[in-house]
């Protein structure tokens, strides 16, 4: 392989010799693998942002809480995951957001009751949005507070 020699005059106007010698061939290779390698992980991480939840029907809420009560473990757990597919049963959305954002915020939730929770939260204020806005006070009071405490 014939390398090619450049010669130039310095700052102070002597004459380097830039033939890359091994070791800087060795950097520059390093240097260009090293960025290679930063520019794949970086790339590998882009595109893969965890897509929002998809809300549940708020009408399949009790059913799928009344389903996550039958798998949990954990007492405490399992009374918030009970209530909560009462009230959404009795159709008390703002009761029902209440708990569930309680929920959401417990460290001992299951991945798939995680999930559950967060995608009946999106029904859940969807429900009372539509309440609030055809008039409910109630409901526009339960928003208001949330909004306040967030």
């Amino acid at each position: 392989m014939k390398t090619l020699s450049l010669s130039a005059p310095s700052r102070h106007g002597e004459i380097i010799n830039s033939t890359p010698t091994r070791s800087h061939r060795t950097k520059r290779a390093s240097s260009f693998a090293l960025l290679s390698a930063f520019t794949v992980f970086l790339a590998s991480g882009c595109g893969r942002e965890a897509a929002p939840p998809v809300p549940i029907a708020v009408e399949e809420a009790p059913g799928k809480l009344a389903e996550a009560v039958s798998q949990e473990q954990n007492p405490e757990v399992k009374k918030l995951l009970d209530e909560a597919a009462d009230v959404m049963r009795r159709k008390d959305y703002g009761q029902g957001l209440l708990l569930l954002q309680a929920l959401s915020g417990r460290s001992d939730l299951t991945p798939e009751h995680r999930d559950l929770v967060s995608r009946l939260l999106l029904a859940a204020n969807k429900a009372l949005t539509d309440q609030a806005s055809s008039g409910d006070q109630r409901a526009q009071e339960i928003l208001q507070f949330r909004r306040a405490t967030k």
